[in-house]
């Protein structure tokens, strides 16, 4: 009854034999409006045969629980019409001959609406950062490339950043050609800032070109420096 996620159970013919709180405000309906009814009461229409035939099959397996990942999308439907985003775990057990099933249920539709802003932030500044006309990545302590902008992807000789995210310098330029950055990028893992270094590079994709290179720690929540932030400015 205390139990924040909706835990109902169906018989065999899944129908509700148990509605819990949870439920109740979950679905907005009373359990003594639920109990007796059938479980796609709850389900949108279009995934309702679906979910009738998985609960079926769950109760023909030998296993006791599992997350119902296998159906995609999860919905639950309220009584006022309104469709929901659901995380869905199912069990069973035999009770006198009959199967029961207990279903919880998990409304996300908070979990989707923050991942959905974040997708966005994440378009955004991928957006803008592929507009700047500096190379700009993030770097972890092992070299590996975690962001690039398209700018350094085309200093880099690649198609687009995803094909650099990995990857470290040495795969670019070589095992001795990477080695005249580690200097400068060992000061700054050791929390250094360096601030518009005039340097000439060699660049993978092709001839040499003049630079105004500032490299800062990038850190963690908790301040300890797990990479580098750099940003190249071509002053040819």
């Amino acid at each position: 009854g205390s139990a924040m996620d909706a835990i109902m159970c169906v018989d065999a013919g899944q129908r509700f034999t148990i509605f819990n709180e949870g439920a109740e405000q979950m679905f907005r309906c009373p359990a003594g409006e639920a109990l007796g009814q059938p479980l796609e009461r709850f389900i949108p229409a279009r995934f309702r045969k679906a979910h009738h035939q998985h609960v079926a099959e769950f109760g023909r397996t030998g296993v006791t629980g599992r997350a119902m990942t296998s159906l995609q999308p999860l919905a639950g439907l309220r009584t006022d019409g309104e469709e929901f985003p659901i995380e869905a775990s199912i069990s069973h057990i035999e009770v006198g001959g009959q199967q029961i099933y207990t279903v919880i249920l998990r409304d996300i539709t908070e979990r989707k609406r923050a991942e959905e802003a974040v997708r966005r932030q994440h378009y955004l500044l991928r957006t803008l950062i592929d507009l700047i006309p500096d190379a700009i990545y993030v770097r972890d302590v092992q070299d590996r490339f975690l962001v690039a902008n398209a700018m350094h992807a085309r200093a880099m000789g690649v198609r687009s950043p995803e094909e650099m995210l990995g990857k470290t310098d040495a795969d670019f330029y070589g095992a001795s050609g990477s080695a005249a950055f580690r200097a400068d990028d060992e000061r700054v893992l050791a929390g250094e800032t360096i601030l518009n270094k005039e340097e000439l590079v060699a660049f993978p994709a092709g001839g040499e070109r003049f630079l105004l290179t500032t490299k800062v720690p990038f850190k963690g929540s908790d301040g300890v420096v797990v990479g580098l932030v750099g940003v190249g400015r071509d002053i040819t």
